[in-house]
């Protein structure tokens, strides 16, 4: 797959300025942001899905993107192509699974819901793919470990060298696919470390570069490759060649932990996603109750406004991120101390929503009438029939933990102007 990644650190600031000079630079279809940890420390990312309309390579859309990123110091990201990542997703690869969570979805060009989390996807059948996609790469990795035990027992040292490397470099590429979206088309066990160490630090150090010795077994490992398929003149001892082995080893139990953790984040994403069991009559769509907004909030003010715009039958929270942050400068004459708030927010209308309203979360967001921005996800009530009785994971997760902020409870073109919160 052709893909970007580049690290920095964790982000800082208001995100809706941030994506909003992304889209308008590289065309993105969809923004996600993730957290992880490292070294004990919590990294924030984005994930960018480039549209398919887009004509120019990923590569040379990094450079105008690290302009804006260096304005954001402490941020990272990493650059897809959206067809990409969607195969990616059928073929089992997990890590599209857990980055593109919906719930980790911060920008949407488009008007439909999460494409890459649907029906289709959040199911046993996903583990079912992804067990399949990563046993195919492990039987390549297991051929070469048995010509690695072939060779050693023909004493045939810069051969059984060689299957060790080949075992190593399709244990990193195998790892890399499924950890980080990408794999590095390299034969340098080096460049492999280097290009895993932000994301997969325990493979970093599988040699040892503080060691005399583990440098020294690591060059042989690199030049095995080029030296005894091509050269002809490659020379290892024994015990060089014991060592080597014994760091094929390592990286096999290295990758299967982590793609053993990467599965159990999986059974995990796809456990919270389960929906509730449906009636036998989906004739109707019945919203469950929420609690009352208080006077004047922020949830408030917003649904007047989207009740002032659009025939609204019912708004869900998907979900809030806050960021509090505080700075000390000469001019501000003390700390100041600021919160970002950020809500994902499904608004289902009774009729098909028009074009010009899904320009509604940037007037909303640039606007002065709340304190924090909105990614607006807008559908009709009868596409949320439909994908209830499609069984579309999407709706289902709404209805079943999003948080019932209004329902209009009488007709709604009589109504229309009157926000109604329940009880």
């Amino acid at each position: 797959m052709d893909s970007s990644i580049n690290y920095r650190a964790a982000p800082s600031g208001d995100l809706t300025e941030l994506t909003a000079r992304i889209s308008s630079l590289v065309m993105a279809e969809e923004i996600y942001q993730v957290v992880y940890t490292k070294n004990n420390r919590a990294f924030s990312e984005l994930v960018i899905l480039v549209s398919n309309k887009c004509t120019k390579a990923l590569q040379e859309l990094v450079p105008h993107l690290n302009v804006i990123f260096d304005t954001y110091p402490g941020s990272s990201y990493r650059l897809y192509y959206i067809h990409q990542v969607h195969e990616a997703v059928k073929r089992g690869n997990l890590i599209f699974y857990l980055l593109c969570n919906p719930q980790n979805l911060i920008y949407k060009a488009a008007p439909s819901g999460p494409a890459l989390f649907s029906e289709t996807f959040i199911s046993s059948e996903a583990i079912a793919k992804a067990r399949e996609a990563y046993n195919k790469e492990t039987t390549k990795i297991e051929a070469f470990a048995d010509g690695v035990k072939f060779y050693w027992e023909k004493e045939n040292y810069p051969q059984t060298a060689f299957m060790v490397q080949q075992q190593i470099e399709l244990s990193f590429r195998a790892i890399e696919l499924f950890a980080m979206g990408k794999e590095k088309i390299t034969h340098s066990i080096q460049a492999h470390q280097k290009y895993v160490s932000n994301y997969l630090p325990a493979l970093s150090k599988l040699f040892d570069h503080e060691n005399d010795d583990e440098r020294e077994l690591l060059k042989l490992t690199d030049n095995a490759y080029r030296a005894v398929r091509y050269e002809q003149n490659y020379q290892i001892s024994k015990e060089q060649c014991a060592g080597m082995m014994a760091k094929g080893e390592e990286i096999v139990k290295i990758i299967n932990g982590i793609y053993g953790e990467l599965l159990m984040g999986l059974e995990q994403a796809i456990r919270e996603f389960k929906s509730p069991v449906m009636a036998a009559d989906h004739s109707s769509v019945a919203f469950p109750g929420g609690r009352k907004a208080e006077d004047n909030s922020p949830e408030q003010r917003i649904t007047g406004l989207l009740c002032s715009k659009l025939q609204v039958e019912a708004i869900y929270c998907l979900a809030t991120n806050c960021q509090t942050y505080s700075s000390v400068g000469y001019l501000s004459g003390g700390e100041i101390s600021r919160e970002n708030r950020h809500q994902n927010l499904l608004v289902i209308t009774s009729t098909e929503p028009e074009n010009g309203t899904y320009t509604l979360a940037s007037e909303i967001n640039q606007g002065k009438a709340i304190d924090g921005t909105v990614t607006l996800f807008i559908h009709s009530l009868k596409d949320m029939r439909d994908g209830l009785l499609n069984n579309g994971r999407f709706f289902h997760r709404a209805l079943h933990s999003g948080r019932l902020l209004y329902r209009n409870q009488g007709n709604v073109s009589s109504s229309r102007s009157q926000t109604n919160y329940l009880q």
